[in-house]
């Protein structure tokens, strides 16, 4: 594009001056404009694709280049071919670039550092305080112990606490949720839904059909067998056909309708004549019970459900032996609930280690403190004091000599310990020393730390004075600050100055600044041009689909209009149908067809775009209503895409079904145009 050629121009113009400064104030670039600030050579893989390769020597030739080599060659970097290592010069000798590794405790699992294919070593059997930390829980009658079994205690429970031993006429209460009504204790029993008793006072009522028969609730059920009509099923018998009925309410009519059938409305305020069956309302008031209609009220001071004093609500109470009902329930002895001395309700207690039965049941001592009389499966108490492990009842000690888990010595748990450059492993698993990780003397970790301006190396390695504040000696590559003042640029360090008002003493290359108003691109001290953009005037080609139907079947079928157009020097051939785009840039390919099935089955329909014979594009029109011109549906879509110049452009549609396709219309509803929006020079 044009923008392009002006934004290039600009770039060599302003080159020339930026990279003496950018060298000079940021370093040097490779492969970017925009080197690291800190550094004095940044190199960036463009495509991340590449490396840095160093000089690689021999392991002879790296040794050789040493007796040449002196304290101001300190870093120098060199590749050992031979033993697939780097090295570097550390002033007096060549050391080897090893990695220093460690020991790293994450949780409970120990790893060795700067290798991620060690094996990680797990801890966790040997953490804890080796003894049984565990937890009893009791959920209903169900008793457990953490890392043990569960047991049931549902046999030590004392009795029925009623007058019998029948769950069958447990005492109930009644409680409402809503509008349903529910009695407790008993999960099979039947909800209550008092719905219809709240409200106004009309029937709200429900037909349901159950085949043939037609029922209301509240009401009664009919058959309409005998009104179903037609015979519309696979036999010839009138008498069993099935049909569909429909409601419909307007007030408190009811209009039933039944297909092929004569509707029949009713009245739903009441569905028969009887006056002694009326839907009622029951309300309650403090403590008396209203029925509407007339039905009366009554005080519920027996504070249930009814007026029936025969069923009332009693309260249980017990004192010793003896069960009281209220109410003038009477009372009697729970001592036993039958004639029987030998299965008598007892009551189990524990004091102590002594457990004793009620009603002379007798006592035991409880000496073995678990759920049986079994002596060799008591629960015993683990404790450790020092290295003494000791299990109670007489389940003896021994020494915990080895501190783990089991009685091999070869795997005991150590500790790692250092002291200066020594390494001791507990437990006699000797020591070594890690001033080195090798038996060279030539290669030795240093540590380097600078006082003042003054640079030391341990170990040996000497000190140098740091005055040229850098990383080397020589004065003649010092880093250097550059200031502006005004269009004056200075450079520290005896650098100069120079006058940036401009580079040079030629007019003509002077810097310019670009702005770009709607579609207008202006220089400054310069000229405007007006970028191109999408017109109305500027389609490639249109196609249109007028008056006349052009009909398709079934499968893709090249589009073939009956008008087209052409400009921005492309063609159109006659033969193939084919448009072919000269003009370089981004067209946008839109339009609408107007499609409708000659057939009676709805089928769907694919547009589809071919650049070059390749499929570009492809919208699907889900279902074309079959039934002709009458039923047409408009195909929208839109597309866009960049054209070098010379491409082939082709329509087709793609139909799913076998009804033929038909596309039609006037020129304004069924066409499509490809337009340039942005031209490319």
């Amino acid at each position: 594009m044009k923008i392009r050629h002006i934004g290039t121009f600009c770039a060599i113009l302003f080159s020339s001056f930026s990279f003496i400064a950018q060298a000079q104030q940021e370093g040097v670039g490779i492969g970017t404009s925009s080197p690291n600030p800190h550094a004095i050579l940044d190199i960036v893989s463009p495509a991340n694709n590449k490396g840095v390769l160093i000089p690689r020597l021999t392991t002879s030739e790296r040794t050789s280049m040493g007796g040449n080599l002196s304290t101001t060659d300190n870093g120098l970097l060199v590749y050992d071919s031979d033993v697939s290592g780097f090295f570097f010069w550390n002033g007096t000798a060549w050391s080897s670039v090893t990695v220093v590794q460690d020991l790293e405790l994450t949780g409970n699992e120990l790893r060795i550092t700067n290798n991620g294919n060690a094996t990680a070593i797990d801890l966790s059997a040997f953490t804890g305080t080796n003894t049984d930390n565990q937890q009893l829980s009791l959920a209903g009658t169900d008793l457990s112990i953490t890392g043990g079994n569960s047991v049931d205690l549902s046999a030590l429970q004392d009795g029925v606490d009623d007058a019998d031993n029948d769950p069958q006429n447990e005492i109930q209460d009644l409680q409402l949720v809503g509008n349903t009504l529910k009695i407790t204790n008993n999960a099979a029993a039947t909800d209550i839904d008092l719905a219809p008793f709240s409200g106004t006072n009309t029937d709200n009522q429900t037909l349901s059909l159950s085949g043939t028969d037609l029922t209301i609730t509240g009401g009664n059920t009919i058959n309409l067998s005998s009104v179903q009509d037609g015979v519309n099923d696979a036999d010839s018998d009138p008498t069993n056909e099935i049909q569909n009925l429909s409601s419909a309410s307007s007030g408190t009519n009811r209009t039933i309708n039944i297909n092929g059938g004569t509707g029949t409305t009713f009245s739903v305020a009441d569905n028969d004549n009887n006056s002694t069956n009326e839907i009622q309302t029951i309300s309650k008031s403090g403590s008396t019970v209203t029925l509407s209609a007339g039905g009366g009220s009554f005080t519920d001071d027996v504070n249930d459900a009814d007026s029936d004093p025969a069923n009332e609500i009693q309260t249980v109470s017990k004192s010793g032996n003896t069960v009281t009902l209220s109410g003038g329930g009477g009372s009697f002895s729970v001592a036993d609930s039958d004639n029987s001395a030998t299965n008598e309700i007892q009551v189990l207690s524990k004091t102590g280690s002594t457990v004793s039965l009620s009603n002379g049941g007798g006592s035991f001592t409880d000496d073995v403190n678990d759920a049986d009389n079994d002596p060799a499966n008591e629960i015993q108490t683990i404790s450790k004091t020092g290295s003494t492990i000791t299990l109670s009842g007489g389940g003896g000690s021994f020494t915990d000599d080895v501190d783990d888990a089991d009685n091999d010595p070869g795997n005991e748990i150590q500790t790692v310990s250092k002291v200066g450059n020594t390494v001791t492993l507990s437990g006699g698993g000797g020591s070594f020393s890690v001033a080195d990780s090798d038996n060279s003397s030539t290669n030795e970790i240093q540590t380097i730390s600078k006082t003042g301006s003054t640079i030391t190396l341990s170990g040996g390695g000497g000190s140098f004075t740091d005055d040229v504040d850098d990383a080397d000696n020589d004065p003649a590559n010092e880093i250097q600050t550059v200031s502006k003042v005004g269009t004056t640029v200075t450079l520290s360090g005896g650098g100069g100055s120079f006058s940036v008002g401009d580079n040079d003493n030629s007019s003509s290359n002077e810097l310019q600044t670009l702005s770009i108003v709607g579609s207008t691109l202006s220089i400054s001290s310069g000229n405007s041009v007006s970028l191109p953009t999408s017109s109305s005037t500027k389609d490639a080609f249109k196609a249109y689909f007028g008056n006349a139907t052009t009909g398709f079947s079934n499968g893709t079928t090249q589009l073939r209009p009956d008008k087209k157009t052409y400009d921005l020097a492309g063609s159109y051939d006659e033969s193939n149908f084919q448009y072919k785009i000269i003009a370089r840039g981004v067209f946008a390919i839109s339009g609408v067809l107007l499609l409708y099935q000659d057939g009676t089955t709805n089928e769907p329909v694919d547009i589809i775009i071919f650049v070059d014979g390749s499929e570009r594009f492809r919208k699907r029109c889900s279902y074309v209503t079959a039934g002709g011109s009458a039923n047409s549906v408009a195909l929208e879509f839109s597309f866009e895409n960049y054209f070098s110049g010379g491409e082939v452009v082709e329509f087709a549609l793609d139909h799913k079904g076998s009804s033929k396709t038909l596309v039609g219309g006037d020129d304004t509803k069924s066409y499509i145009s490809g337009r340039l929006a942005l031209e490319d020079n």
